[in-house]
């Protein structure tokens, strides 16, 4: 009877694993989209129930459109996002600096008792 249970338990989570959603999110990709509409690009690799790489991105109309994650455009887009990310982990991290530097110089030097 435990077996029975156990075993109708691993069919009923194989079931569920294989009819949800989990696949990949394009299904159709275009090459390019009006770059004046993108507002954000977001990449998928690939991942146990998808083989694939995934370029999406999302359109001023808040509506995602799949792209070809070989063509120009989409390369393009990623690399300008890396760009971006790293422009700004450079400037938060000077601002640190400039701000711990800061903080040093403003304190009063120590006293000294005699």
């Amino acid at each position: 009877m435990m077996r029975t249970t156990v075993a109708l338990c691993i069919l009923l989570a194989c079931i569920v694993v294989c009819t949800s959603s989990l696949s990949c999110r394009c299904l159709n990709t275009v090459a390019a989209v009006k770059r004046s509409h993108v507002v954000d690009v977001v990449e998928y690799g690939p991942r146990p129930y998808c083989r694939r790489q995934e370029v999406i991105v999302i359109l001023k109309n808040k509506r995602p459109r799949c792209l070809d994650p070989k063509g120009q455009f989409a390369q393009g887009l990623l690399r300008a996002k890396q760009r971006r990310m790293e422009e700004h982990a450079a400037r938060s991290k000077s601002s640190r600096s400039a701000q711990t530097t800061a903080a040093r110089g403003s304190a009063a030097p120590p006293t000294q008792v005699l």
